[in-house]
């Protein structure tokens, strides 16, 4: 153990526009998220005002792109190496399944390819919406998850720590079904979130093999938890700082 202290359209997505507009290279067709709530995702569909024949002649344009000979696992790999590049980024504020989503937007054949790619939809975040963390889950079938929380850093009119607490709590109710599907998780959170976040790794996490675990605000080691009931067989790698587990 290595330890260190310190039919092709959703339901979710059947209320969103994205064209199959020609591919040039400009993300003309990729819609802004920050624009698309609550609706989340964006099934492509063909648009009323323009014509037939020129949604034909586009989509035989998107099908000759170079990029769409690939066979379907090489592309899947270049958007997975895209999406890892991403996460590298410390300034990632819109988030990688936002971005994931807006990649879907494309066109249909991203669309489709993403969307029933498990594997590129297995990482969660307490900043995503509840609606994405649900399409998450369900895309994400029975592959392993990797759970990020964490709380907010202060700031000037945040909003109240009751509402960052009941936003925890909600996404622990989530993911919490999931817990057999954990593979990492990583905590970063204030002192005040350090008991509520403990109380939701009371039960065994089977297949958990990294933990996290950062109190920001501490500089001693505090309350010991029994974190996962004393079942976490897979766990290989720990990290605490300002937190002990028995």
């Amino acid at each position: 153990m290595r330890t260190r202290i310190m039919d092709q359209t959703d339901s979710d997505d059947r209320a969103f526009p994205v064209s199959d507009t020609t591919i040039t290279g400009k993300d003309h067709a990729v819609h802004d998220f920050r624009q698309a709530e609550p609706h989340v995702d964006t099934p492509p569909r063909p648009q009323e005002t323009v014509p037939s024949n020129e949604l034909a002649l586009n989509r035989e344009h998107n099908a000759a792109l170079p990029i769409h000979t690939l066979p379907a696992e090489v592309f899947l790999q270049v958007i997975h190496l895209h999406m890892l590049d991403l996460l590298d980024f410390v300034d990632n504020t819109k988030g990688y399944n936002k971005r994931l989503i807006d990649l879907s937007g494309v066109c249909w054949y991203w669309y489709n390819l993403i969307r029933d790619s498990p594997p590129l939809w297995t990482r969660l975040d307490l900043s995503d919406p509840p609606k994405i963390v649900e399409i998450v889950l369900q895309r994400s079938s029975s592959h392993p998850l990797d759970i990020i929380l964490t709380s907010p850093k202060p700031r000037l009119r945040a909003r109240p720590q009751s509402v960052n607490l009941a936003k925890c709590r909600s996404f622990f109710g989530a993911v919490h079904p999931h817990r057999d599907r954990w593979r990492t998780l990583t905590i970063k959170v204030s002192s005040r979130w350090v008991e509520v976040v403990s109380a939701g790794l009371k039960e065994p996490a089977p297949n958990l093999e990294k933990l996290l675990f950062i109190d920001r605000h501490s500089m001693a080691v505090g309350q010991e938890s029994d974190l996962f009931g004393g079942k976490a067989p897979q766990l290989t790698d720990i990290t605490l700082n300002g937190v002990s587990i028995r």
